[in-house]
């Protein structure tokens, strides 16, 4: 999934995708995707975004924080029944 984002201080894009379709993904482009330490990046589309100014970011869900998510769900439930 892709996705505009803004910010106070910069806008740009961020790509939502599982860690095994990123695996999947390096495998195959290599010279696309690749893990720099706990993230995934993609050093052209970052370099593309960076030319006007954006930014472009690789999400997985290994980055949520689980209270976040477990936050969110319990909310979700409660605005849903209203």
């Amino acid at each position: 999934m892709l996705g505009v984002v803004g910010f106070q201080n910069h806008a740009g894009w961020e790509e939502w995708r599982t860690d095994k379709r990123m695996q999947d993904l390096a495998r195959k482009s290599p010279r696309l995707y690749v893990k720099d330490g706990e993230r995934w990046r993609c050093p052209p589309a970052e370099e593309f975004a960076a030319s006007y100014g954006l930014t472009f970011v690789i999400r997985t869900p290994s980055e949520l924080n689980e209270t976040f998510v477990a936050n969110y769900e319990f909310i979700k439930r409660y605005y849903h029944n209203l």
